[in-house]
């Protein structure tokens, strides 16, 4: 439903991991994934958008609780990738394109606070929606 919701807006969805091939080929197989997945092995994106590593963040209280929920339940936790690192906060970002131009600008960003803060696919999908009317 979120796919075709996205389609209808003409919006495109990407992952931009910073890990390796091998690292994306896994995602993509493991998740399936039905996005493109493009890669940034020297973090650049990741730089010009500001989203830190930090150990604080990474390993604060809530993630330790979230990893602690998953274990207790007899579940396995998303397994790392070799070249993951654990300290590397991600986040969520909308660009769009400038009208009449080829330029682009961020119109959405939202730098996660620990490693599972992500906002909900739906509430990115408002955004987009609201600068399409």
């Amino acid at each position: 439903m979120i796919k075709e919701d996205l389609l209808e807006e003409s919006c495109t969805v990407l992952i931009i991991g910073y890990g390796d091939e091998e690292g994306g080929r896994k995602f993509v197989a493991e998740t399936g994934y039905p996005f493109p997945v493009a890669l940034d092995p020297k973090r650049n994106v990741y730089k010009l958008l500001r989203f830190i590593k930090s150990f604080q963040q990474s390993s604060n209280s809530t993630t330790m609780s979230y990893f602690g929920a998953v274990f207790a339940r007899g579940e396995t936790p998303p397994q790392r990738y070799q070249s993951d690192d654990f300290n590397q906060m991600g986040g969520n970002f909308v660009v769009t394109r400038v009208e009449g131009s080829d330029e682009v600008k961020v119109t959405h960003i939202h730098r996660s606070k620990f490693t599972i803060d992500r906002p909900p696919v739906r509430d990115l999908l408002k955004h987009v929606v609201s600068l399409n009317k």
